[in-house]
């Protein structure tokens, strides 16, 4: 791997138009604008916009547990942290617990 890719997975903050499957189980950082919110069966299902960039993911309930969830609304400010992974074609970054999310 090259240096700057390995910087990447140290939870460097990227734009999600530079999420590509080459970073698939890398731990990334990606930040945006919450545009929906949906309750799903075991947690809650966010898009994120970032400049022309969306992104679909899900917050778990095992990783929203001592997460404030009130502050999951749309046009809040999000910051994710979390494993790259594919569902449906689509990529999304998955935190793995509450310090992974911060939302202001």
């Amino acid at each position: 791997k090259s240096t700057s890719e390995k910087s990447k997975s140290s939870g460097e903050i990227i734009k999600l138009v530079e999420l590509n499957e080459d970073m698939l189980g890398e731990i990334v950082t990606v930040q945006g604008e919450i545009t929906k919110v949906k309750s799903i069966k075991g947690g809650t299902l966010i898009t994120i916009r970032d400049g022309d960039e969306y992104m679909t993911t899900p917050l778990w309930n095992s990783a929203l547990k001592n997460f404030d969830e009130s502050k999951i609304v749309k046009g809040a400010k999000i910051t994710l942290t979390g494993k790259v992974k594919k569902y449906k074609d689509r990529l999304e970054v998955v935190a793995r617990n509450a310090d992974d999310i911060v939302i202001e």
